[in-house]
């Protein structure tokens, strides 16, 4: 994800605010590491990944701000 900014954050401890509205929906059918299996004393949730992905840094590539946009992970 990223956050366009109206002016630059200053280089000597300027803090943002980022507010977001997010809602998850556990699938009925899910895959590998998600989703709801229904057994005969109740229903278990598998949750991995279920957040919105925000920058990773890396000391190798910098900022990766590609989205994620499937199965897998979110730092090829």
């Amino acid at each position: 994800m990223q956050v366009r900014l109206n002016s630059p954050i200053g280089a000597k401890g300027d803090n943002i605010d980022v507010k977001i509205a997010y809602s998850f929906v556990i699938p009925a059918n899910g895959a590998g590491r998600f989703g709801r299996l229904y057994t005969r004393t109740g229903v278990v949730y598998q949750i991995a990944q279920w957040f919105p992905r925000m920058c990773v840094y890396d000391d190798v590539e910098g900022w990766n701000t590609l989205p994620y946009m499937g199965q897998g992970e979110f730092l090829l």
